[in-house]
């Protein structure tokens, strides 16, 4: 089923979501890169990616993933939350 979604709807920012809710942290990665592709101004799909990097034990790349998006994004206010103490 996942390879029909994202074969019908490889762009499709609410398929691309589902998809990743669906997958395992490495995987869902993967979609969440290419939600940030098509939707570059949205802060949500770095969080979400950051998510995944911590899911999978990768925390020095998720704290540096989010401290690019605190720079990229200085008002919201999620971002800044995953860099705080």
């Amino acid at each position: 089923m996942t390879y029909q979604v994202e074969a019908v709807w490889p762009c499709d920012l609410s398929a691309l979501e589902w998809l990743a809710s669906e997958a395992a942290p490495e995987a869902a990665l993967q979609y969440y890169r290419r939600a940030a592709r098509v939707q570059p101004t949205n802060p949500q799909w770095g969080l979400l990616m950051g998510g995944c990097l911590r899911a999978s034990g990768r925390y020095q790349e998720a704290l540096t993933l989010y401290k690019k998006m605190n720079a990229r994004f200085p008002d919201n206010v999620q971002c800044k939350s995953f860099i705080l103490p």
